[in-house]
């Protein structure tokens, strides 16, 4: 697929989410609007919040196991590198973990994992 090919799809594709986030958000206005003479204002409220995770726990379940497909197979040179750097990249950068909690899970300090990362 050519360059002006892709930017045309990316443009068109583009342009239909903004005209659905637009769409879904008028008819979103005039439903709260009308809604609101017939329920209470906190049973609303707890109802929208209640449609909201309805519709973002499976979003963020599928999301979270994309990631996890995406990653499966990053494979950590094993040759040369010490296991506590292995572990280091593996606890900060798969697991996401602060510089201050992998250094109290490797027994190091904060400032040696720094030094550690910068090195590797």
């Amino acid at each position: 697929m050519s360059d002006t090919t892709a930017i045309k799809t990316h443009k068109i594709r583009n342009t239909i989410f903004l005209f659905l986030t637009a769409l879904i958000w008028g008819a979103a206005f005039v439903a709260q609007s009308v809604s609101m003479d017939y329920i209470e204002p906190m049973t609303f409220i707890c109802l929208r919040s209640f449609i909201g995770g309805f519709f973002l726990i499976p979003v963020i379940w599928f999301l979270d196991r994309k990631n996890k497909e995406e990653h499966s197979g990053v494979m950590i040179p094993s040759e040369g590198v010490r296991w506590t750097d292995r572990k280091l990249i593996e606890l900060r950068y798969y697991q996401g973990l602060t510089q201050v909690k992998t250094a109290e899970m490797l027994g190091l300090s904060q400032v040696q994992v720094s030094r550690r990362e910068r090195a590797i």
